[in-house]
């Protein structure tokens, strides 16, 4: 046993705290709010992807290597490279999601949704500068903190009535479009949990192979139990009126919060909980802002000179974030659309990883095409949808065609890429032995 691992709990927090931050919360909440019981998918698929991690410890416990790694390994080193880079721009979306999550709680107190967007990007940025390794501790209670004042605020707001939760419950229609939509956030949500490098780093941390296993399945049992803080809590402020109804789904919990500090606190302490949300969010961002800098310095094929200067790097990550945000969707969506980009580029590659032979039956040259044609349609479509050039109907919706489409084309591409080379390797061998 090794004594310098991390523990069951150490690591357990770990892996909760990834999934567990403010797009989790405000994005479960929007969802239930405008949805109802449904909303909580998402949720719920981030414990079940914590939980099934657990079939995968051990092989990240035999090799200890990130992903990018392992594909250098087995394939090429341009499998690594843009592995490295997929890394970056799943990233991005989790990014924005915190940075629009950030932005609401500024436009609730009277800032215009593109300027609050554009103070909390220059915060986060400027922030990420900073040593925040002691940061993340304070952040970390900080979460706690704004869980409890949540959890509490369940106990505080009006009681509702049986009918109305079963009118909760009820109100979802199993259709087909409903199904999709399921399908289409409840995957890539799952496969990211397996195959994101985050959540590897604290499995290959953990004293031993039991103990990873023991933590990703109390991580994903503990956070089932917290999925209930941020839907219980729309259900209720749905039905006691505390809100304004037209009211962004976005802003139900700073608002909430708004709402409970000038009950306990008076008008002129109102904000005392708002405070503490944004120094959460703000700061979580930060953390995230600064693992894509150092993702970002590992692409090769920028130059050194750029790679080794942050304030650029910042600079370039930030317009691509308020580019992105500034076309506003749901948070749920926005992740999930990010999700499917990388998942898409490495799903086939590592399926083929995992089912090693001696002989490597894909070339590398293969499986590297495969994830450039799996990402490339994928991120497409996602472009063309957010520029109103295509319109996806129901009952389909934009994350399944990308995760479909993707995952068909990198399939395409592998298959097709064999097929060719068998067909020349045996005209190759009928010529030969005509010409002998």
């Amino acid at each position: 046993m090794d004594k310098k691992g991390l523990n069951v709990i150490q690591v357990a927090a770990g892996l909760i705290s990834l999934h567990y931050g403010l797009g989790f919360l405000f994005g479960t909440s929007e969802a239930v709010y405008h949805n109802g019981i449904s909303g909580i998918t998402y949720a719920l698929m981030c414990s079940l992807g914590l939980i099934l991690l657990a079939n995968l410890v051990p092989f990240y416990h035999k090799n200890k290597l990130p992903i990018w790694s392992l594909f250098e390994n087995r394939y090429d080193k341009r499998a690594k490279n843009y592995t490295v880079f997929l890394s970056w721009f799943w990233m991005i979306g989790v990014v924005a999601s915190q940075v629009i999550s950030s932005a609401y709680i500024f436009n609730l107190m009277g800032l215009p949704i593109v300027v609050s967007l554009l103070i909390v990007i220059t915060i986060v940025s400027l922030i990420s500068l900073m040593c925040l390794e002691k940061l993340s501790k304070i952040l970390l209670y900080f979460l706690i903190i704004n869980s409890s004042i949540l959890l509490y605020s369940i106990f505080s707001l009006p009681k509702i009535e049986i009918n109305q939760l079963i009118t909760q419950f009820s109100s979802t229609q199993f259709s087909i479009s409903n199904y999709i939509s399921f399908f289409s956030i409840a995957i890539p949500t799952v496969l990211i949990t397996l195959l994101g490098m985050d959540f590897h780093q604290f499995i290959v941390r953990g004293k031993n192979i039991f103990t990873s296993t023991k933590a990703t399945i109390s991580a994903g049992a503990i956070l089932a139990f917290l999925t209930l803080v941020p839907t219980v809590l729309a259900i209720k402020v749905k039905f006691s009126n505390i809100v304004p109804a037209n009211i962004d789904g976005k802003q139900l919990i700073p608002y909430t919060m708004i709402y409970l500090s000038e009950k306990f606190f008076g008008t002129n302490l109102k904000y005392l909980f708002l405070v503490i949300l944004i120094a959460t969010t703000v700061g979580s961002c930060s953390c995230l802002i600064r693992i894509m800098v150092q993702t970002f310095q590992k692409f090769e094929f920028i130059p050194k000179k750029i790679r080794k200067n942050r304030e650029i790097i910042l600079l370039l990550n930030g317009i691509i974030i308020f580019l992105l945000t500034i076309k506003n969707s749901t948070l749920i969506s926005l992740i999930v659309s990010f999700y499917i980009i990388y998942i898409v580029g490495v799903l086939i590659p590592f399926i083929t990883l995992l089912f090693k032979q001696k002989n490597n039956f894909f070339k590398p040259s293969s499986i590297f095409w495969s994830m450039i044609a799996g990402t490339t349609v994928s991120l497409l479509l996602l472009i063309l949808s957010k520029l109103n050039l295509i319109i996806i109907q129901p009952p389909l919706n934009l994350e399944f065609i990308m995760l479909i489409s993707g995952i068909m084309a990198s399939l395409f591409t592998l298959i097709s890429d064999k097929i060719v080379q068998l067909i020349f390797f045996k005209n190759n061998t009928y010529v030969k032995r005509n010409y002998c």
